[in-house]
Order: structure tokens, then C-alpha cells, then sequence
């Protein structure tokens, strides 16, 4: 039993607004596209197939196609989906599972999405990739669908093996005698372009006109019709099990007698009629069929395409035309796409090869092949038996048809072919390559002896003479220009050019580099040669090589053709080439400019490649317009007034996102995994018609500077993306360079690993800064401890000064005095000299006191523990009357400080406190020792004269060092000294030793 999935008054909502919208999304998505050709036969239509081994499911036993371009497929085996390039089973989430997998019926509404008949019963709808399924419970019965239709108010239509039944949008109700229609098992259910809704029971064929609420039994029985189509006429047309296809109404039992599974209008108005067992019909003009007449195979108005033709499998089933106007055809093997090919093949036998093609008058083409006679094609092919193995076609200016072949030269006249002459002697069954006609009537022939001859009255004259090219080489081809002059070219790279002063040779010296010369062509006032490596035109007696702006498509060139409006067409080794004529003028002005172009190849009907050797040219233009081009495995024709072009843009649709291998959904905003690797982004563009030239391009914003090129690939790769927020779109183009309006886009985001955050960032910081940091303290610490060693060395270098001053100096000074003071105790008491000695005695004792002071400084001052007892000491030794009052205070709790520190901030001080004794002639002298936490600080503090300004910023007196020495010292530890005066208001000094430097850090 089928189950019901996500029910509810949302989806209740949505799909009453779905079917509102269906009339006004119906003509939106209605746009005009290419139809096919009635006057083409099927057999030149451009024919693709698709079987198991290209990817395509068996079985086809439904088509339909989706608003986003997808062509949906219904078999036995489930449902795919095919985008002109991959098929793909559409496998949906285990809580969206189908009833079923044996797929019955297909339909598209006009409203969007795809609705799913199963043939064990049930149905279900998809739109957006979310699947809702209805079964008994729903209203909707069991059994077979065998098809759907929508109704111009937007409700949908089923018809089941249990009756016909209908959807408003909420549930599913049967359509019984309420509506004045029979409970019974229906064949088909179908709505034609008036809105109204036809029903075929078993036993007769309703109507319910648009608007009305109950159906209308048709005079016409319904027996065995299975399935309705509407013709471009409005007429309806019904399949039965009677072997026929025939219109919908009462009369005789005319119609098509075949054995049909499906048919289809397409908007041409030709019918396509599907099989069983004998392949794909079609009539291209049914209206042409009268009431009545009955049409069997053999007719010629029915055309059949078969395995032997190509198609995938002989037993057809459904038919859908698509939106671009490409005609779809499921079988049991496989899937056919028939559309018109820009390239028409030309109707000449099947088998026939070395096509020489020559123009004919009304728009007839003339065709000699190698083992078929003689051939006008002009709407039907004309033979000529016994003008065979032709090998060269001509139409010269007076428009005579010549045909040149093994056994001879043949004129076109009023009756036919007529023969004019057989070849040389020498020439006998050599085949004929090129023939031009001169002013004077006279035939040149190049033949494969070689050498070129002349044919005039009745007469061959071989030329052997100057130049010797003439004589030992056979010219690939010729013309005569509008001048008279003759251009025969040859291989490698030469050509000789005949005119009144005679032939000459023409080569890589006159710039001539196109190989073997194998077109040639005056168009208007200008002489193009084409060859197996190039294009050039003459100018000026040199020849000028064209540029082509992408690739190289002018190779090969072994036919060319102007139009009317100047376009220059060439058949060559990659396909038709077309260049516009506002491209030519621009080269011709710019030999630099590299002209655009359009290519022409098998995907628009091309069957093969030219020849290059014979016959040529391979090109012609007929009068009528029509471009003919022949190739190795025949003829195609274009008209380049009438080339059709897809004017529909390519919906473009984003399928997968993975990242390292793990699926995302494409909707939201996806978050990949951290330090995504690889992010694989597939995308498509449902362009039916030729997808192997759909062009995209894409970005990835913040990524991609500009459009990418992505030419045909549907897949974008990125590597290693930072972490962040990302939208990435593509656009792509159909075959005819319509680019999509807008973009299809997804937004994922990438996000970042802790290492990626910028919390890691700034750890990191902090990390850098802290180890900065540390090697900032270590490299203090390293040179504290280098100040510290060489500290430590000063006070060993000034405790040996103190030691030798006192163990030398002063101690002979002491003995000096001792000795002066035992000759001056034996000196009389009234020596005159006696004074002088007692005065030299005192001054001398005075000297070796200071020195011992000095020495005292050196040892002891140095070493103290405490600065503020070291500062006070020298304090006290100026104190006194009337010296001024001197104190020192100390604030914080008092630390041992570094040796260095100690040292250099006791000479600081004492100087300080020095010069505020000796100069400042101050009433308080204070000093202030301050131990803070992020350093020591000593302040000096007087009430004098203070210091001069100019000889504060002088840095002290001329001779005298106090003050600079202050500040060397300073400098040396990385203090801070600051020096304040005012005149008449006192001095402060004040000293700041970072912590780092005060005391150590263990400290």
C-alpha cells in the first residue's frame, strides 16, 4: 500500500498556490523555439541515440520535462533524469521513499514540477528535490495510472485503472455520477489548448468544457482509443487497438493504419506516430489527409526510421516534444533525440562518395561521384546514366556547366549532357582534377598525366614550355579571374599566374604560406587562396595571411564561397567555417586583427570531412542562396538567410557540493568541514538541443577575481579555502552563445580550526609577546649580572687602590712625617726654620688625614648595606653650626640592593648632598628614599639659591663634572635622573632605578 509523505496544511498550501499560478506560468514558459522543417524529410534530421551502454535506462515507458530543463525518464526499473550529458536515478531520502519503482506515467504541469504515476498504484509529486505521495488514504486509488492532465483552473487530472479521479490542490476525490461520468477503468485522460478535458472509458469518450461541472458524452464511441493528441488545427486525434490513428470525431474509418504506442503534434504540425515493433513515423503535413482516406505503409506521404536508420530500438513508446524544440523518443533499448541540424543532408543515393559539385540554375545543385552517374538534385534526384566517374564540376561565368571525368569532358545543354570531347591520347583514363574557361572560350583542363592542356576548337594543346611547373605538375585547381587572368595552384606553396605578359610563378617569396593550394576564390575585387594550412588574400601582389581568433580552424580548406552580404564561408578539415563580412573588413583593414568566427560541425549535421586532393573545390553557393558543401561521406546544404537559432538561455542548476569526499546539500548555507581539502562543486544547464556546446563560467566570490572559463566542464574544484563565508555562482550558454540571465549560486561556509581563530591568533600574540617578554628580562638579568661582575671587579680593583694607598703611600707619608717631627724635636726652640717645619709638619698630617678619608670612602662607604645610613653618614660629616639641618627619610619596606645599583646611587647622592653643602648655602637639606614596588626613588631636597638655568642645561660649570657625572652614572644602570631648580626656591634632584636594576630578581 502506498504511504502518504509529510501531509499537512503547509504542503496543502503550497499546492493550492502551485495550481493557482499555473495559468500565468503557462505562457511564461511558453517561449518560441525552433520547430522542425516540414519540407525536410526525416532522414535529414540530425538523429542522436543513447542505449545501456552510453548510460541510458531500458524500458522507457514515460518522458516529461521540468521547468529547470530536466528530461525525466519513467521506467520499470525507477526514475531518471538526464541533462543532455549524464543520466543520473533519481534516488530519494528513505523518508521520502517512492510507492513504487515501476514508473507508468509522466507529467510536467505548467505550475512546475513532475508529477509520478506508478503501475502498481499510487502517485507522487516532486518539485525543489522534495517528493509528497498519496495513496488510498488520500482519495487517490489503486491501480495503474496510465496518465495525467491539468485543467485550466490548475487541478490535475488522473486516470487510473480504478476510475478517473482529481486533485484540487488538498486531496484526491473520484469523478463519478456527481459529475455525470461512469466509475470505470480509464484509458487516458487529456486537456486541449480550449481548456477542455477529455476522459476515454472503455465504452465512450467524454468532455467537460473549461468552467463546467459535469462531462458530456461524445456521439463517438471510446473503445480501445488509448491515447489523444490535438493537431496544430485543433483537431483531435486518438490511437486505438484497431491498428489505426485517426481523428477524433465521427465519419468513415479513415486515418493512419499502423499498429501505434503513442503520437504526438509537434508545434510544426507534423505528426510522429511511435511504433510497435517497426520503428518511429512520421507525417509532416497531416492536414493534407482528407476525411476518410486511409494511409498505409508504403505511402510516400509516411515516413519510417528504424534500427536500419539508426534509432535505438524498433519498439517506440512515449514522444515528447521539449521546450527548444528537439523531439524525444523512448524505446526499449534506449533514448532518440531527433532535431533540425543547421546542416540539411542533400537527398543523393545512400553510398555515393567523391562528391564534384557544380551550381545549376533555380537553385539545382549537379553532382558526379565516382560510382554513381551523373545526379541533379533539385527537390528530387535526376540521374544520367552513362555520365559517370566524374571527377571535376565547373560552372563558368556565362553559367555552363562543365563535367570533366575519365572518359571525357561533358557540357550541361538544354536537354542534358551532352560530350564535348574525350581526353588526350596521353591522358587516357587519368581522371580530370581542375577545368577554368578563358575569355576566348578556350577549355584549360589540368589532367593527371600531369600538365595542364587546352581545349579550342576541337584541339588539345599540352603545355611543356615556360614555366617548367606547367610541364611536370598538375595543378590542384584553377580559376579565371574577372581580369582574364588564370590562377592555377599547386602543391607546396605555388601558384602560376597566367595574364597577358605571361605565366609566372607565385611563392613563399611573394609571402604565399597556405601549403598545398587547394581553394581559390574572387570575391568582389579581391582573390582568396585557401590551403591545407591556411588562408590568405592577395594585396598589393603579396599574399596576406587571416588570423583566426581562437584555434585554428582554417586548415584543410579545400572549398570557398561567398554570400550576397559578403560573408565568407570554407569548408575545411574541422568543418564549415563561417566569417561574417564585418570581420573580413576589419582584417582587410588590420592584417593584425584575428577574426571571429562560427564552426559548423557533425553536431550540426556535417557527415564527414572533405577531400583534399579530388574532386575540388568542395564548396558551392546555388542561386537560390543555399551553400552546398561536400564532404567524404556526402552533401549538406545551408541557407545562411534562414540559419535557426536557440533563443532559449540554459537554465542553470548547482547538483552536488562535497567536500573531501562528504555530500552537503546544496540549500542554505552549508558548513564544510574544518580545513576542508578539496571542495568539488557540480553543476549543469538542462540544454537539450546540442549540450556538448554549452559554455560556463563561474567565481567563487572573494576567491576569483573575474569569471572563470570553464568551457563545456560541469565541474569547479577549490583547494585548501580559508576559513570564511563563500558564494559561488556559474552562467552558462546555449550553442548559440545566449548566456543564462542569472546565475545559479550556493553559499557554504568554511570554518575555521582553533588554530584558525582569532582567539589562537591572539594566543599566539601573547605567546610571542610573554617569550619577547622573557628574553626581554633574561637579557636584563644577563646584563645585571655582567653589571654586577664588573661591580664586583671595581670594588676589588678600589679595595687594592685602598690596600696600596694605605700599605704604600700613606704609611711613607706617615714615616716621612715621623722622621720630619724627631728633626724638628732636636731643632732648637728658637730655629728660625723651626715654624716653617711645624707648619709643613701640619699641612702634612692634614694631607694624610684627607688621605685617609679617601681611603676610608674607597673601603667602607661602598659596602654599606643600607643607603640611607651610607647618604646620612655623609651628611653628618657637613652637619653642624651653622651648617644646615640635614635629614634623611626612608619610606617602604627597605630591600638589599643590587651592588651596582647601591654604588652608583650612593656617589649620585653624595654628590648631590655635596653640592648642596658647598653651593647652595640652604637652610634644610633633605633626603628621601622611597622603596615602591616597581622601583627605588631618591629625592635631594634644598631650600638655596638653586641652580643658574644655563648652566643647568649646560650640564654644570666649565672644569667640573658633578652634574655630568650624575648623569653618566645614571645612564650606566638604566636610572632615571631628573633635575629641578628654581632661582631662590632650591633644587630637587630626583633619582628612579627600575626594580629590574634596584635589586635583584630573586630579591
Amino acid at each position: 500500500m502506498s504511504r502518504r509523505i509529510e501531509p499537512g496544511a503547509g504542503r496543502r498550501a503550497a499546492l493550492r498556490g502551485w495550481l493557482a499560478a499555473a495559468a500565468v506560468l503557462a505562457g511564461l514558459l511558453a517561449e518560441p523555439a525552433a520547430a522542425f522543417d516540414a519540407q525536410r524529410r526525416l532522414a535529414q534530421l540530425h538523429q542522436t541515440a543513447w542505449t545501456v551502454k552510453d548510460g541510458a535506462p531500458g524500458q522507457v515507458g514515460a518522458l516529461a520535462q521540468t521547468g529547470e530543463g530536466y528530461l525525466w525518464l519513467g521506467t520499470q526499473g525507477g526514475l531518471f533524469r538526464f541533462d543532455g550529458v549524464r543520466f543520473e536515478r533519481f534516488e530519494p531520502a528513505p523518508s521520502q521513499a517512492f510507492p513504487s519503482t515501476s514508473v507508468s506515467s509522466l507529467f510536467a504541469p505548467p505550475a512546475g514540477g513532475l508529477w509520478i504515476g506508478f503501475r502498481y498504484g499510487g502517485a507522487s509529486f516532486l518539485r525543489d528535490g522534495r517528493i509528497v505521495s498519496y495513496a488510498e488514504s488520500d482519495g487517490f486509488p489503486t491501480g495503474t495510472v496510465f496518465g495525467f492532465a491539468a485543467g485550466r483552473d490548475g487541478a490535475i487530472w488522473a486516470a487510473t485503472f480504478r476510475g478517473l479521479v482529481r486533485f484540487d490542490g488538498t486531496r484526491w476525490t473520484r469523478v463519478g455520477a456527481d459529475w455525470d461520468h461512469p466509475e470505470q477503468r480509464m484509458r487516458t485522460v487529456f486537456a486541449d489548448r480550449d481548456g477542455t478535458v477529455w476522459s476515454v472509458t472503455d465504452e465512450a469518450v467524454f468532455s467537460l468544457p473549461a468552467g463546467q461541472r459535469r462531462f458530456v458524452r461524445q456521439p463517438w464511441p471510446g473503445a480501445a482509443v488509448n491515447q489523444i493528441a490535438q493537431a496544430a488545427d485543433g483537431r483531435l486525434w486518438a490511437r486505438d487497438a484497431a491498428g489505426r490513428v485517426r481523428p477524433l470525431a465521427p465519419g468513415g474509418p479513415g486515418g493512419i493504419a499502423l499498429e501505434a504506442a503513442g503520437l504526438l503534434f509537434d508545434r510544426d504540425g507534423g505528426l510522429w506516430i511511435a511504433g510497435e515493433g517497426d520503428g518511429l513515423w512520421r507525417v509532416a503535413h497531416p492536414e493534407r489527409l482528407g476525411d476518410g482516406v486511409s494511409v498505409s505503409r508504403g505511402d510516400p506521404r509516411l515516413e519510417n526510421h528504424s534500427e536500419r536508420q539508426g534509432l535505438s530500438a524498433d519498439y517506440v513508446g512515449p514522444l515528447l516534444e521539449d521546450r527548444e524544440g528537439n523531439l524525444w523518443v523512448g524505446t526499449s533499448r534506449g533514448l532518440d533525440r531527433f532535431r533540425a541540424s543547421r546542416l540539411v543532408p542533400a537527398g543523393f543515393p545512400s553510398g555515393s562518395y567523391d562528391f564534384a559539385l557544380a551550381p545549376g540554375a533555380g537553385g539545382a545543385v549537379w553532382a558526379g561521384t565516382k560510382n554513381r552517374p551523373l545526379m541533379r538534385l533539385d527537390g528530387a534526384v535526376t540521374p544520367f546514366p552513362g555520365v559517370d566517374r566524374i571527377s571535376c564540376a565547373y560552372r563558368d561565368g556565362d553559367g555552363t556547366l562543365w563535367f570533366g571525368g575519365s572518359s571525357g569532358l561533358w557540357r550541361v545543354g538544354e536537354r542534358g549532357p551532352v560530350a564535348v570531347a574525350a581526353l588526350p591520347p596521353e591522358a587516357n583514363d587519368s581522371g580530370v582534377q581542375a577545368i577554368t574557361r578563358d575569355r576566348a572560350g578556350a577549355l584549360w583542363v589540368s589532367l593527371n598525366v600531369p600538365g595542364v592542356f587546352r581545349w579550342h576548337d576541337g584541339q588539345w594543346t599540352r603545355f611543356s614550355s615556360e614555366p617548367e611547373l606547367l610541364g611536370r605538375a598538375s595543378p590542384l585547381v584553377m580559376m579565371t579571374d574577372a581580369e582574364g587572368r588564370r590562377w592555377m595552384g599547386f602543391s607546396r606553396n605555388r601558384i602560376v599566374l597566367a595574364d597577358a605578359a605571361g605565366p609566372r610563378v607565385l611563392s613563399s617569396w611573394e609571402g604565399l604560406d597556405v601549403g598545398n593550394v587547394t581553394a581559390l576564390l574572387q570575391a568582389r575585387d579581391r582573390v582568396w587562396v585557401g590551403g591545407e594550412r591556411g588562408l590568405a588574400h592577395v594585396l598589393d601582389g603579396r599574399f596576406v595571411r587571416l588570423r583566426a581568433a581562437h584555434g585554428e580552424p582554417f586548415t584543410g580548406i579545400s572549398g570557398l564561397v561567398e554570400t550576397a552580404g559578403g560573408d565568407l564561408w570554407l569548408n575545411g578539415s574541422r568543418g564549415v567555417v563561417a566569417i561574417g563580412a564585418a570581420e573580413i573588413a576589419r582584417a582587410l583593414a588590420d592584417p593584425s586583427h584575428a577574426v571571429d568566427y562560427r564552426l559548423f560541425d557533425f553536431l550540426d549535421g556535417l557527415p564527414g570531412l572533405p577531400d583534399q586532393f579530388r574532386p575540388l573545390p568542395s564548396a558551392v553557393a546555388g542561386d537560390d542562396g543555399r551553400l552546398w558543401f561536400a564532404t567524404a561521406s556526402g552533401v549538406v546544404w545551408i541557407d545562411p538567410a534562414r540559419i535557426e537559432r536557440n533563443a532559449q538561455p540554459p537554465p542553470v542548476l548547482i547538483e552536488s557540493l562535497q567536500a573531501d569526499g562528504r555530500s552537503f546539500a546544496v540549500s542554505g548555507e552549508p558548513r564544510l568541514p574544518v580545513r576542508a581539502g578539496t571542495v568539488q562543486i557540480r553543476y549543469t544547464a538542462p540544454s537539450l538541443s546540442i549540450p556538448e556546446r554549452v559554455r560556463f563560467r563561474y567565481r567563487l566570490q572573494d576567491v576569483d577575481t573575474q569569471w572563470q572559463e570553464a568551457g563545456t566542464r560541469r565541474e569547479a574544484f577549490y583547494t585548501r579555502l580559508a576559513p570564511g563565508r563563500y558564494r559561488f555562482e556559474v552562467i552558462a550558454a546555449n550553442e548559440d552563445a545566449v548566456w543564462s540571465a542569472q546565475p545559479a549560486a550556493i553559499a557554504f561556509v568554511v570554518p575555521p580550526a582553533f588554530v584558525q581563530t582569532p582567539g589562537f591568533v591572539v594566543l599566539c600574540a601573547a605567546a610571542v609577546l610573554g617569550l619577547v617578554w622573557i628574553v626581554y628580562l633574561l637579557r636584563l638579568e644577563r646584563m645585571a649580572d655582567r653589571l654586577r661582575l664588573r661591580l664586583h671587579e671595581r670594588h676589588q680593583e678600589r679595595e687594592r687602590i685602598a690596600r696600596e694607598l694605605h700599605d704604600t703611600l700613606l704609611q711613607s707619608i706617615q714615616g716621612l712625617i715621623l722622621r720630619f717631627q724627631a728633626a724638628l724635636d732636636r731643632m732648637p726652640a728658637l730655629d728660625a726654620q723651626r715654624e716653617t717645619l711645624e707648619a709643613v709638619l701640619d699641612r702634612a698630617e692634614q694631607a694624610l688625614a684627607e688621605g685617609r678619608d679617601r681611603v676610608l670612602d674607597l673601603r667602607a662607604d661602598g659596602d654599606a648595606v643600607d643607603l640611607a645610613q651610607a647618604l646620612a653618614r655623609v651628611g653628618a660629616q657637613w652637619a653642624g653650626e651653622p651648617a644646615p639641618a640635614f635629614r634623611v627619610v626612608s619610606e617602604g619596606p627597605v630591600r638589599r640592593l643590587d651592588p651596582l645599583a647601591r654604588e652608583e646611587a650612593y656617589w649620585i647622592g653624595r654628590e648631590a648632598i655635596l653640592n648642596a653643602f658647598r653651593h647652595a648655602a640652604a637652610r634644610r637639606i633633605e633626603v628621601e628614599i622611597a622603596y615602591e614596588p616597581g622601583g627605588l626613588r631618591l629625592r635631594f631636597r634644598d631650600d638655596g639659591r638653586g641652580i643658574d638655568a644655563d648652566l643647568l642645561q649646560a650640564g654644570g660649570r666649565p672644569g667640573h663634572w658633578g652634574l655630568r657625572g650624575m648623569h653618566e652614572r645614571a645612564e650606566r644602570i638604566g636610572a632615571r635622573l631628573t633635575v629641578w631648580t628654581r632661582g631662590g626656591s632650591g633644587t630637587e634632584v630626583e633619582l628612579w632605578i627600575p626594580a629590574a636594576t634596584a635589586w635583584p630578581v630573586r630579591g
